[in-house]
């Protein structure tokens, strides 16, 4: 019999973000004070690389940068990736950026979690 008082698990959330057909960047997404702990690209993925952009405003955005350069993660298709989550740290709205144009819509599910 479960008892909900020792019930530990974190909260959980994989909401989406889109890029465009001929796009490199993709529609923002609300991390809602949760941390990024990956995402998976859908099959139509053509980028082999992914930088980020983040925002504070949601309007005014910039290129996530750590001590040596922009944060860049290799990418394939239909994949998941794992991040560092302590990369993401503070981050209030996040955009995805493939290395190059999409040829169809491709769709990023990102893995949050407390």
């Amino acid at each position: 019999m479960a008892n909900d008082r020792f019930n530990i698990s974190p909260r959980r959330d994989q909401p989406t973000a889109t890029i465009a057909d001929g796009q490199t960047v993709s529609g923002a997404v609300e991390l809602g004070g949760m941390m990024l702990i990956g995402f998976v690209t859908d099959a139509g993925l053509n980028s082999t690389t992914m930088t980020f952009q983040a925002s504070a405003d949601g309007v005014t955005y910039a290129a996530v940068n750590l001590q040596f350069g922009a944060l860049s993660y290799t990418v394939a298709a239909s994949k998941y990736i794992k991040v560092n989550p302590t990369d993401f740290l503070g981050i209030r709205y996040l955009k995805f950026v493939g290395g190059t144009a999409e040829t169809g819509a491709t769709v990023i599910t990102l893995d949050l979690s407390e």
